[in-house]
């Protein structure tokens, strides 16, 4: 959840980016730093838009 809202706040960035923001500073952050793209997209897709539209209002 917290990768698709950063999403938001780094529109401009890639995937790879916004997690290397997200992950910046935790200890073996560089396992999630190599994240598949297409499994971060996957993962996007499963949460679906209701979980979205429930953290929006």
């Amino acid at each position: 959840m917290y990768f698709v809202l950063a999403l938001c706040l780094f529109a401009r960035e890639s995937y790879e980016e916004v997690l290397r923001v997200l992950t910046n500073g935790i200890l073996g952050s560089r396992a999630l730093a190599r994240v598949n793209r297409s499994s971060l997209c996957r993962a996007r897709a499963r949460l679906g838009e209701d979980l979205l539209e429930t953290v929006f209002r």
